[in-house]
């Protein structure tokens, strides 16, 4: 050991005694005794930073905060007895850090007689190299064809184990093979140049062989430089170049990000890894790992705390370009950046493998894991803002900006859609959410929906449906009144009872992939349900099978209005949520109905048409000469929610087109509309009117100056 630093029991006195192989109390005597080093190495000194001495974090941490990047000044303050007045830097501390400041330069320094000896070493060596160079030439030469095509490999049993597996894997065959690398490579260290300078060539090239590979970013740093900066300089100065081949042979040590990690994660036990590991990939509390161990959350906590040290001191030594470069590679995906195609990318990079690097993890896996842990990562390698934002998620960054722009309202106007119609077309949902298709199609995938077929999206999982789906209703409805169903007329029961909200169901393909993740299932083209949900008819919808029951197959709607209004129901319930929108319901002729699937015949439904006859048979129309239409019916029990027939003799009524309002002793009351068997919307005039059972009034239909209804009883 080259010194030894010892506290003085005077707790006053910060002077240290040192014994070594130098000056007493001092690494060397003087900045004069320092200047008789090496220049180059002096130089060295200056431009080492002081994460090569491995210093433990609260070392490390005092030497930074005044100031002490290198390994000169740390030399300096240690020459000059000033350690001990550091803030935080205590007796131990100076211990450790003469320490580590000793078996650093021990083993780096040369010696200060050594600069002319290594010069004159050099030429030595050039002078004997060339001579044997010549000298293998010849050899080389002389060897007959047949010594020369001898192959390698019959040598395996003589030269050390693996030694013919290495040569050949650098594609040496045969003897001649091995001459000639031989003499390539005496000659390579022979050349009458600066050999310094010819090594860091060599690095450069293979640095740049690695960057157009891809395996590694042009941005990454060695030794305080990018490597971009590097290629373009193509020259250093000699304290400079032994500082870099340092850091590059540690570099070349690793042939990928797995390698890497390893050499990093070499410094820990393996129950420490199996801790780090279970605490920042699989995400387990302290609570839960000392309960795995036996040991207490106090105990976890020292040990993760211990093991971010190694790890920090073990990156600070290395240069971690396989590190940087995934970081670097990932800036550069900006918002398209997500877990998934950072993977890989590295797997494509090849600077992982996805082989199982520690646990049961690989590479990518440690690499999230510092990440979180970012603590322990080294000055040198930075996280970019846009991985920060990625790690906890598997969304690309732009999905997740998106995602946090989105309204509740957005989410809940795509879910209705999905809900009342089976799926989403990405046209439709891009409106909605205001970005490109594209983006809204990644966004989609995001918010648990998924592409059906090209572009319909519909639910991912069961698990999104709640019980009260409206088409997991309505096709419960279906297969509770109706029974067996073909998937079309199922689907067409669905599509009625979505209609008053104006949807339209989704395309076949889709429906049929909704309808099995809803629990039905489809065979030989008829659907059954196989789930434990029961449909339950509403109220109105058993008033509509008794009457089936009654008058047969086929009914009339105005005996459907009719029932309805016998059973305290208003007109309007049997015109929408019966005739409109149920799905037990099926129309088979402009105001005819019967019970979804069921089968009728023409006598049924002209017997249906003659019972409906009986409702308006003292209906008529009159044109009056100044071009109004006058249409008189008596007021039946139906009629008196303000809904009327329109026979089949009086067609010939106005179309209503987009309403018209109705008026009765010159007030508006209410806008009337009609298709082609109804006319609704009059119960306002009905009401004014008094009008009762019985009663007969006129509706005059008046299109010369505006559009208008006149509503009038003409019962005298």
């Amino acid at each position: 050991m080259l010194y030894l630093g010892i506290m003085n029991k005077d707790k006053n006195s910060t002077q240290h005694e040192f014994k070594g192989d130098y000056y007493q109390g001092k690494l060397y005597q003087s900045n004069n005794e320092m200047e008789k080093l090496p220049p180059n190495y002096i130089e060295v000194l200056k431009n080492v930073p002081i994460e090569l001495l491995d210093l433990p974090k609260r070392c490390f941490n005092g030497l930074k905060r005044v100031g002490v990047n290198s390994v000169y000044e740390v030399v300096n303050l240690i020459n000059n007895d000033q350690l001990g007045n550091i803030r935080y830097i205590g007796r131990d501390s100076v211990r450790i850090i003469i320490e580590k400041t000793d078996l650093y330069i021990k083993g780096h320094s040369p010696s200060i007689e050594t600069k002319s000896s290594i010069e004159q070493n050099n030429k030595t060596i050039g002078i004997n190299t060339l001579e044997e160079f010549a000298e293998s030439k010849q050899l080389q030469e002389s060897l007959p064809d047949f010594i020369k095509n001898i192959p390698i490999f019959i040598f395996k049993n003589q030269l050390p184990k693996g030694t013919v597996d290495r040569l050949e894997s650098i594609c040496i065959k045969s003897i001649d093979d091995l001459f000639s690398f031989l003499s390539d490579l005496i000659y390579f260290f022979s050349e009458d140049e600066n050999i310094n300078l010819r090594i860091f060539d060599a690095c450069i090239e293979y640095l740049q062989s690695c960057v157009q590979n891809g395996s590694i970013h042009s941005k990454a740093g060695i030794a305080g430089t990018s490597l971009k900066k590097l290629f373009e300089a193509r020259s250093m100065n000699d304290a400079d170049i032994y500082r870099f081949i340092e850091q590059f042979i540690k570099f070349t040590e690793q042939k990928n990000l797995d390698e890497e990690l390893k050499q990093v994660f070499s410094c820990c036990s393996d129950r420490y890894i199996e801790i780090y590991i279970l605490r920042n990939v699989k995400n387990y509390t302290y609570q839960q790992i000392g309960e795995y161990f036996g040991i207490t959350r106090e105990r976890v906590r020292q040990i993760l705390n211990l093991t971010n040290n190694k790890l920090s001191n073990n990156m600070n030594n290395l240069p971690m370009i396989f590190l940087q470069s995934s970081f670097l590679f990932a800036e550069e995906m900006g918002e398209d950046l997500s877990k998934t195609v950072w993977r890989s990318t590295l797997l494509d990079k090849k600077i992982v493998s996805g082989n199982i690097v520690l646990g049961e993890n690989d590479a990518f896996d440690i690499l999230c894991a510092l990440i979180k842990d970012s603590a322990s990562l080294p000055a040198h390698v930075s996280i970019p803002r846009n991985v920060k934002q990625i790690i906890n998620s598997e969304e690309k960054l732009k999905n997740l900006k998106a995602l946090s722009d989105l309204t509740t309202i957005q989410k809940k106007k795509i879910q209705r859609i999905v809900n009342f119609t089976g799926g989403i077309h990405i046209s439709q949902a891009s409106e909605i959410v205001g970005i490109d298709p594209e983006s809204t199609a990644d966004l989609l995938n995001s918010l648990g929906y998924k592409e059906i077929i090209d572009n319909w999206f519909s639910l991912k999982s069961v698990i999104l449906i709640n019980s009260r789906n409206p088409i997991l209703n309505a096709g419960l409805s279906m297969i509770n009144a109706c029974g067996e169903l073909k998937f079309e007329t199922f689907c067409d029961g669905i599509r009625r009872y979505i209609s008053r909200n104006k949807y339209v169901i989704s395309p076949n393909s889709v429906m049929l992939y909704f309808l099995q993740l809803l629990g039905f299932s489809i065979q030989h083209d008829i659907v059954y349900y196989d789930g434990h949900l029961k449909g339950n008819l509403t109220g109105s919808e058993k008033i509509f099978l008794e009457l089936i029951k009654e008058k047969g197959p086929v009914i009339s709607f105005q005996e459907i209005i009719d029932r309805y209004l016998k059973e305290g129901y208003s007109a309007s319930t049997a015109v929408v949520r019966i005739m409109g929108m149920s799905p037990i319901v099926e129309r088979v002729d402009t105001g005819f109905y019967i019970l979804r699937g069921k089968n009728f015949s023409i006598q049924e439904l002209e017997a249906a048409k003659q019972r409906q006859e009986l409702y308006s048979k003292d209906a008529k129309v009159t044109y009056s000469i100044d071009g109004t239409i006058k249409y008189e019916l008596n007021v039946n029990s139906w009629a008196r929610g303000g809904v009327i027939s329109v026979s089949r003799s009086c067609q010939q009524l106005p179309s209503l087109d987009n309403g018209w309002p109705v008026y009765v002793d010159g007030l508006q009351k209410g806008i009337a509309q009609r298709d082609e068997s109804l006319i609704w919307g009059l119960g306002k005039a009905f009401n004014a009117l008094n009008v009762t059972i019985g009663d007969r009034i006129q509706l005059t239909f008046d299109s010369r100056e505006s559009p208008k209804i006149i509503v009038r009883k003409i019962n005298d």
